[in-house]
This record gives C-alpha cells, structure tokens and sequence, in this order.
C-alpha cells in the first residue's frame, strides 16, 4: 500500500473517555482543565482534540506535571514535528509493531484506534500490518525489520542490518527511527507496568496485541528443524519467543500447558525439572527460554540450527 500523509484532525467533538479507574487516583484537572497548571492548558486541549477523548496515561503523568512536560512534547518531537523528514503515517504504522512487540496492550489500543480514526484503516489492513509480510515499500520493510528486532533483542541488531538501515535511509531518518523505537520503548514498559486502563473509544482494540507475526518468507533460511515450544496463552516471554521464532522463518509445534496436566508432566521431564515457560526444544535439544534463544540468535548460532533437520 502507499503511504498517504494528512495533518492531524483536531476532533470538534470530544468523547468521554470511561469511568474505568488506575491503580491510583488520576489527577483532578477539573472539566475543562482548569486545574492544570497554566503552562500544560495548551497541550493538555491539543492532546484531547487530536485523539479525541482525555488519554488516561496523560491523567496520571499530570501527578508530576513538570515531568508530564516533558512527555507531552517528546512525543509531539518524535511523531509529529514539522521538521521530521519521515513521515507520521510511517511512524504509527511502525509505532504498533514496536508496541506489540513489547507487549502494551494500552499502547496497541491507541495505535490502532490512530490508524483506523486518521488512514481509515480497516481490520485486514491492520492484520497484514502486524503480520510484517506486506510493507508499503522496500524502506518500510527495512524499518520494520530494524524496529522489531531492536524491541525483541536490541543485542541482536546486526552490523549488517545497521548498515541496511543507513542504505535506505538518510542519518536524520535513522535517527528518526531510532529515537521512536526507544520512545515507545518507554512508554510501553510504563503503560504496561501500571496496567493502564483502555478508554471507552478504543476498547477491544488491545486484542491485535494477539496477532502474531506471518512466519511465510520472513526469514532468510530454508528451516528444517522440528521447533517445539511449551508456553501458556497469558505469557508475554513465550509470545516474544514465538515471534524470534517466526522472524527467523521457523515454523513450531506449540503445547499449551496451561490446564493440561499431562503436558506439564512432560515439559517438566524433558526440562529436569524446570517449571518456567516458555521452554524450547530444536530438534529435541532443549534451548531454554526467551533469554537462552535471544542470546542463541545474536550469537549467530540460532540459524544454523534451524538449518538442521532431525535425526532420522
């Protein structure tokens, strides 16, 4: 798909956000904001009119508003500047693959709701995003690539793929890209710690979280070896290990021991024992968790097993 770009739409009509509640209270910023200090007002008006409700992280930043400060106009820096040379369509589009990759289920229910509400996007538009296998175009393929693998394992950004990077883009792009993946990098591991509640307008939107990334020609090898992962369905390191699984082309056999006795007795003799999850096993090796295959991956050494088929 081509990439359209528009201004941002400031929205006439501000929708209640919800009465859901965070683990603390969010700050009182009265009915129209008249309880912010005078400095935030502006940002605070431009942040509801441009997504369309009051954000519940903004509510709760506002307990520390000179930090709050800060927060607000980094993001505006990194996503929208008029002196950035990529693209703010580009940058969601990457912003959601870096968010569920990091597993913010906040942040890739706003992400989401910005793509549908701004690009118009519709749900195979957001799935074949998330599956990574059909970029608008070669740079964005490179990006994404870049992106997913620094948010997985940023010790696992090769110098070749660093160098891929600076040959498709200019050192201000790369820069823009860098500077954007570690942003979301931030806000995602402190949406996710606190929990944040999802607002009322993009409520549901937190299940493209789920969508995995298309294992189909997203690897550079041909695999040969018999995968196999125990995991359970709410464990964010087995989702990540399945998606260094897919990114490298390998295809796996899943065991779901959550209420499944009989594989939890199994996942625990083949591991001597072991109780974590996820636990992985190439060719009936076992490899360990998403830490042992992460560190095999930079190591260069997860693609040569992968090449290897089983022992007749």
């Amino acid at each position: 798909m081509a990439l359209t770009e528009e201004s941002p739409k400031i929205i006439d009509q501000v929708v209640d956000e919800g009465e859901s509640q965070a683990f603390i209270p969010y700050a009182d910023l009265g009915e129209n904001f008249e309880k912010a200090p005078i400095y935030l007002r502006a940002d605070l008006f431009y942040y509801s009119s441009r997504m369309g409700f009051m954000p519940n992280c903004n509510k709760v930043y506002m307990h520390v508003p000179w930090i709050a400060q800060h927060l607000f106009h980094l993001n505006n820096a990194v996503m929208r500047d008029e002196r950035n040379s990529l693209s703010e369509h580009l940058k969601y589009r990457i912003a959601l693959a870096v968010s569920r990759t990091n597993e913010c289920p906040y942040c890739v229910s706003h992400h989401t709701g910005t793509l549908k509400r701004r690009w118009r996007y519709d749900d195979a538009e957001v799935q074949n995003l998330l599956h990574l296998d059909q970029p608008s175009d070669e740079r964005e393929a490179v990006a994404m690539e870049f992106a997913t693998q620094a948010s997985l394992d940023s010790g696992g950004v090769t110098d070749e793929l660093r160098a891929k990077l600076a040959a498709h883009f200019k050192p201000q792009e790369v820069m823009e890209i860098v500077t954007l993946i570690g942003f979301w990098k931030m806000y995602n591991l402190m949406h996710a710690a606190m929990a944040l509640p999802i607002e009322d307008p993009v409520a549901g939107l937190e299940e493209w979280m789920h969508v995995q990334p298309s294992g189909a020609d997203s690897g550079p090898i041909e695999v040969k070896a018999n995968v196999e992962i125990y995991c359970k369905q709410l464990c964010p390191s087995c989702r990540r290990a399945k998606r260094l699984l897919a990114a490298r082309g390998a295809a796996y056999r899943e065991y779901d021991i959550d209420g499944d006795a009989a594989k939890l007795e199994e996942m625990l003799e083949r591991t001597n024992g072991r109780p974590t999850v996820p636990q992985i096993f190439i060719n009936g090796e076992l490899i360990g968790g998403m830490d042992e295959l992460a560190l095999l991956d930079r190591q260069g050494d997860l693609s040569a097993k992968l090449l290897q088929s089983p022992a007749a």
